[in-house]
């Protein structure tokens, strides 16, 4: 039997890119999980739904990704009706590198979603979803769904084109509270220890996806990989007497992780979850933000007016120009060419348009590196 002829083989395929739909088209390896889970409820009632005289979970919709599978529900208990959603964190029939692997982000996410939830309760304007049920051995959980739009979503199809004040005024709002949020993030996760720059580490991280465009035809000029290399040297250089404490990172702290609402920002996924200093999750977000320049009509005023945004709700200073800064906008540059440069399952016009993608991020990185 031919390798694309088996199981895995074709759910790789069928999730190479993120697909959603009805429940009712759902996959039947997914509505079986599905049964499962729910036979799983019917047993734990008491723990996950307390004294409740009843409850209903009618899945709605579901969403397959490369490395998750989420189903949309609707829960009622007794009289309270809200929607929710059920996360399995791999592909039913997807090969597993390392079961341990996945059960440790699995562990981080519901650990730390936990605890931030508790610890935020007293914020009026941002948080974390509520955890309602949990089965560490089907590596699943269910949650309160967070009733907004995703913060992406809502800059790319808001911030096109010339903003009036008022709408600028409220996309700001949203980018001020992510400030917020990470501001108090890292004071609740703040350790005793003191960050100290670990250049070694931070160079081989950046040679191994050095090596990994190299391979695939991007930035193959080695002269120009030492000349990255330095840059980095001269950075952390520069950072060493810069003294900050260890702290929480979410480690992707992107738009794309955050449901915004009219009176509320809510931030996701913990999986990845480390500790770091703080500039980690700052310049991150600051770099996804950079990144939609490269959209049709998107303004770079709007995108500096957020990211000053971002700044003020952040409050403990902008440190766009600091030395660590400038070295991890290097690093997340360096990964989104390793992203822009995987190609094999677009269509022409998509490539196209990521080929583009690629060149501007070759640019920047050029730039940042002539500096030093």
């Amino acid at each position: 039997m031919k390798v694309s002829d088996t199981k895995e083989a074709r759910n790789i395929a069928r999730r190479a890119v993120m697909k959603e739909m009805p429940w009712v088209e759902a996959p039947p390896d997914l509505k079986a999980r599905f049964d499962r889970m729910m036979r799983r409820l019917e047993n734990e009632r008491q723990g996950v739904f307390g004294k409740a005289k009843s409850y209903t979970v009618v899945p709605q919709r579901a969403l397959l990704r490369p490395a998750s599978e989420l189903i949309r529900c609707e829960v009622q208990i007794d009289h309270e009706a809200y929607p929710a959603y059920i996360k399995y964190y791999y592909p039913e029939g997807m090969p597993i590198d390392s079961q341990d692997g996945i059960l440790s982000r699995f562990k981080k996410d519901v650990e730390m979603t936990q605890q931030l939830h508790a610890g935020l309760a007293k914020a009026a304007s941002y948080g974390v979803p509520e955890i309602l049920a949990m089965f560490p051995d089907e590596l699943c959980v269910m949650m309160k769904e967070c009733q907004g739009e995703s913060l992406l979503n809502l800059v790319v199809s808001q911030g096109q084109g010339l903003l009036t004040k008022s709408d600028l005024d409220r996309l700001r709002l949203h980018c001020r509270r992510a400030g917020a949020w990470l501001n108090t993030f890292q004071d609740l996760t703040q350790t005793d220890s003191f960050f100290l720059p670990d250049l070694d580490a931070f160079v081989q991280y950046v040679d191994v996806r050095l090596l990994r465009l190299e391979k695939r035809g991007v930035l193959r000029d080695r002269g120009f990989h030492e000349e990255i290399r330095s840059c980095i040297r001269k950075l952390f250089s520069e950072a060493m007497d810069d003294k900050v404490r260890i702290c929480g990172v979410h480690a992707d702290f992107g738009l794309a992780n955050m449901i915004a609402a009219e009176h509320r920002l809510w931030v996701l996924d913990f999986s990845m979850y480390q500790q770091g200093p703080p500039i980690h999750d700052l310049s991150y977000f600051y770099f996804r933000l950079d990144c939609l320049k490269d959209k049709p009509f998107m303004m770079r005023s709007t995108l500096a007016a957020l990211q000053s945004a971002f700044f003020e709700g952040y409050a403990k200073g902008a440190l766009e120009n600091s030395p660590l800064f400038k070295a991890y906008i290097l690093r997340h540059k360096i990964n989104r060419l390793v992203d822009l440069s995987i190609m094999e399952h677009l269509n022409w016009i998509k490539k196209t348009y990521q080929t583009l993608q690629l060149r501007n991020c070759i640019k920047e990185v050029k730039q940042i590196v002539s500096c030093y």
